[in-house]
């Protein structure tokens, strides 16, 4: 059976981001759909949803788009190692406290 796909306003309505705010993340090479329609539209599976799950945890962090991309991109030695960067989890946690 083929994986669901998900319409922009769908991955919007499910995740919370607005439409506007998936179409910035995709602009800034941060989230690519998993296809695109003959008529331009874009679709996206559970993994871009999960993907856009990360994208927001790490902007709610006060991660920076570029750092979010070289995270994603695996560019970053953190990243590679399989964690994330301790100091901006850090300083989120500490001000929580």
């Amino acid at each position: 059976m083929d994986e669901p796909h998900y319409t922009v306003g769908q991955v919007s309505a499910l995740t919370g981001p607005s439409v506007k705010a998936i179409h910035f993340y995709h602009r800034a090479g941060l989230l690519s759909p998993a296809t695109t329609t003959g008529a331009g539209y874009r679709l996206y599976t559970a993994h871009e949803v999960w993907r856009l799950e990360l994208i927001r945890m790490l902007r709610h962090l006060d991660f920076p788009v570029a750092e979010i991309r070289r995270l994603l991109e695996g560019h970053d030695p953190t990243a590679k190692a399989g964690g994330l960067p301790i100091t901006p989890l850090a300083r989120a946690w500490r001000a929580d406290a």
